[in-house]
């Protein structure tokens, strides 16, 4: 069996899928530090310094513009949060932490019309 994390860094932990995941990872390793610091993506100084002070064993990404409607009304916006805020972590991930697991949460517009065929995506 494997060992529960020591460190765990949440972005995105203020919007609907990060209130419920702080609330079941608290559950799921109750020993696990799960911090959740608020953090602007967009900054990557910001982002550096809270993956130095974190040292995360493991980081779930879900900071993004994830509604389609605000991303086509900000589309630079959206560009900044989910493109360049996703680099900026993973570079500070892969400097400070390589051993880091990275778990980058997506949405299912990634995938956009094609599930209404009904195929696999493979």
């Amino acid at each position: 069996m494997a060992t529960s994390p020591q460190t765990v860094l949440l972005t995105g932990a203020s919007g609907f899928v990060g209130r419920h995941l702080v609330r079941a990872l608290s559950v799921a390793y109750p020993t696990t530090a799960l911090l959740a610091p608020r953090l602007d993506v967009r900054n990557a100084a910001e982002v550096t310094a809270a993956v130095q002070a974190a040292l995360p064993e493991v980081c779930v990404h879900l900071a993004a513009v994830s509604a389609v409607t605000a991303a086509g009304q900000a589309p630079e916006l959206a560009w900044q949060v989910n493109f360049h805020g996703t680099m900026h972590l993973a570079w500070a991930l892969a400097r400070y932490v390589p051993n880091c697991q990275l778990l980058f949460v997506s949405s299912s517009e990634a995938y956009g019309a094609s599930f209404r065929g009904g195929a696999k995506i493979a």
